[in-house]
């Protein structure tokens, strides 16, 4: 009679399984203080708000569970793999009377089964605390357990993959941790350089990082979200789709791993790279990455951004360290490989010799731009819409939006020379980014570091200052608030600016240098009277340069008022000397002034306006004041982050706004008046 092929053996099984108990006892041990012990430690909160008791246990399900299940699945998978990495188990397991494939199931379940168990156990046990304490959680405990199973089952597939890859139980976690961030970590490392001589690369960002799904870390925490409904208390959990992408990525990793273990040769214990064919792509990663490496370190590690160099002197200094690297890498990688330090001969140096002469080439490439990704601008029937950040969000979608977007583009281009030059460094500094969304999906994104002269302007800052105060610009930066109520109005208020004299009398002090000690030194009144004649004079210079460096930015201008170091003490003319006032509006007010002046002028694209170019040619029509509200979406409040703020700065052009706040006796004064320009 033929006998049967089990793809399991139990006692395969059991010995994956009960060698380790130890391993899963501690995994027991932390879910449990995690969940059950932490339910009955907060049983009051969860009681008085069950909804937060689900948004613990779910955010314990997301971020636990990756944290959790990364760490856990690389200890499992080299406990039931262990006997790879050792030449006489390894040799003691290919002689069993067994198929691999049954070898290799009935491992894999061993560091599967019992943390599936776990999971469950501690799901029950949460609900039955739950239930114990008088809250009905078994639905959300399923939900936990279903998350942190999946997360699980990932990355032990992808622990197990990894196993396949080499034959040293030490550099295992060292491989599963670099292809766990690796795909993040190059992209990081190779626009982060080359973001230093590439014209109009984006500086990057753990936000923005394209490849964030090829890192399972940052995939699932930048995917999956919890989210804790103020209006309906509700708890929603976003991004699960990323669950079962990940698990199904995981099934394709475990069919990867069983093809790699039927032909693994068990004489590979104890080597590096236990598969052949990968040998030569452990060598281009090792010194690809050495080389990536050594470059982000030693250009960032002397802060060279911050000595503006020439741009031939940021490409090289990035250049040499690359080289140097990527040699260094391909000749450690070759010393793991030959477990030797005998590697420096004509076919190792050949190698090393073809990297940098690729890396060399591809370097120049990018230098010159000959794959053309500096001077590429979208055709205008590709593009939905722009986002251009500088700094204030304006989305353009109109077909005339988008024209003078690229227009504004190809003047950036042109300009380029200019605003790489490191002799304008000293002058203020703008950020513009370009962010197309294409119509065919995806994104184009471009960020321009540009100088602003301290005298005159360009025409290409003319150009994006007349791009951002466009009717468009102006809407897209304000949301729509036709429908907006006198119900809606939480509070308003006006920073604008006074004089010292006006400050103190408003604020009701005697003399305008009680004020000045009083507000901007925190000085008592006995403390004052302690002082004498020169430490008083020495303090109140000493407050009024503080109204000098306290001045908001909000108007554009950049130009603070002369200082007084050299003005005698019985010179100090507060009735010139300006400093910042809150003026609060009643709600009656506060909806008049908005209803009345504050959206009619915004509709006409006469207030909301922002200056990029010289400060000083919009001194006399920018105001240095601010009308400011608290819009609530409802007539009740309903949580903190329900109330948003809205502010604009005033301009000369603003007329409702201007007459309604002199009207009310609001003094205004022009950037040029309060700043001594005039």
């Amino acid at each position: 009679m033929k006998s049967k092929t089990s793809c399991i053996n139990a006692a395969v099984f059991r010995s994956s399984f009960g060698r380790f108990w130890p391993l899963w006892a501690i995994y027991l041990f932390l879910w449990m203080l995690l969940v059950p012990v932490q339910i009955s430690n907060d049983r009051l909160n969860i009681l008085s708000d069950p909804s937060r008791g689900e948004y613990a246990i779910l955010s314990l399900g997301v971020y636990g569970g990756v944290a959790l299940g990364a760490v856990m699945a690389i200890a499992a998978a080299m406990a039931v793999w262990s006997y790879l990495y050792f030449s006489r188990s390894a040799h003691g397991v290919a002689v069993l009377p067994l198929r691999r494939e049954t070898v290799w199931t009935s491992a894999l379940l061993g560091g599967l089964v019992p943390a599936l168990a776990v999971h469950l156990l501690v799901a029950l046990s949460g609900a039955l605390v739950g239930g114990l304490i008088g809250w009905s959680c078994f639905p959300v405990m399923l939900q936990w357990c279903g998350v942190v199973s999946l997360i699980y089952f990932f990355f032990y597939a992808f622990a197990c993959f990894c196993a396949q890859l080499t034959g040293s139980l030490i550099i295992l976690p060292l491989v599963y941790g670099v292809l766990n961030f690796l795909a993040v970590g190059a992209e990081l490392l190779t626009r982060g350089i080359l973001s230093q001589f590439v014209y109009g690369m984006p500086a990057l960002g753990l936000s923005n990082v394209a490849l964030r799904w090829l890192s399972p870390v940052a995939g699932y925490v930048s995917t999956l979200r919890v989210d804790y409904g103020y209006l309906d208390q509700k708890v929603t959990l976003y991004g699960t789709e990323a669950l079962w992408y990940y698990a199904a990525a995981g099934l394709v990793l475990l069919a990867g791993a069983l093809l790699l273990y039927r032909r693994r040769r068990m004489e590979s214990a104890g080597d590096v790279v236990a598969i052949r064919v990968l040998k030569p792509v452990f060598r281009w990663c090792m010194a690809l990455g050495a080389g990536l490496l050594l470059a982000s370190l030693f250009y960032f590690f002397f802060f060279l951004w911050e000595r503006q160099p020439e741009p031939v002197t940021v490409f090289l200094t990035i250049l040499i360290p690359l080289l140097v690297g990527a040699v260094v890498g391909w000749f450690a990688a070759e010393m793991l490989l030959k477990k030797s330090f005998r590697v420096f001969h004509a076919r190792t140096w050949a190698g090393a010799g073809l990297v940098c002469a690729l890396l060399l080439a591809a370097m120049l490439g990018i230098r010159y731009d000959l794959f053309g990704y500096e001077r590429h601008i979208p055709a205008a029937q590709d593009v939905e819409n722009v986002l251009i950040s500088s700094p204030y969000h304006t989305l353009l979608s109109s077909e005339e939006g988008i024209e003078q977007a690229r227009a504004l583009h190809q003047s950036l281009l042109d300009e380029r020379d200019y605003h790489t030059d490191p002799e304008n460094g000293a002058h203020n500094v703008i950020y513009c980014t370009l962010d197309y969304e294409l119509r065919g999906g995806g994104h184009l994104t471009r960020e321009y570091r540009l100088y602003v002269p301290d005298a005159g302007s360009r025409p290409e800052l003319e150009a994006l200052e007349a791009l951002l105060n466009s009717p468009e610009a102006i809407a897209s930066r304000n949301e729509d608030l036709s429908g907006v109520k006198p119900a809606n109005i939480e509070s308003g208020w006006v920073d604008t600016v006074m004089t010292v004299r006006a400050c103190a009398e408003a604020e009701g002090y005697d003399a305008p240098e009680d004020y000045l000690l009083r507000e901007y030194l925190g000085l008592s009144a006995v403390e004052q009277a302690k002082l004498s004649d020169s430490e008083r004079e020495e303090a109140l210079r000493t407050a009024v340069e503080q109204i000098r460096y306290s001045w908001s930015y909000a108007s554009g201008s950049y130009i603070m008022p002369p200082p007084v170091d050299e003005t005698p003490y019985d010179e100090l003319d507060y009735d010139r000397i300006y400093a910042h006032h809150n003026v609060p509006l009643s709600r009656g007010d506060a909806w008049e002034l908005l209803s009345t002046a504050v959206l009619p002028d915004l509709e006409e694209g006469k207030l909301g306006l922002v200056f990029v170019t010289d400060s000083a040619a919009h001194a006399g029509a920018v105001y240095e004041a601010t009308v400011c509200f608290e819009l609530k979406p409802g007539d009740e409040p309903t949580g903190p982050a329900a109330v948003p703020v809205y502010n604009w700065a005033v301009t000369a052009g603003a007329t409702r706004t201007v007459a309604w706040l002199e009207a009310h006796g609001i003094d205004l004064y022009t950037a040029a008046e309060a700043r001594g320009m005039d």
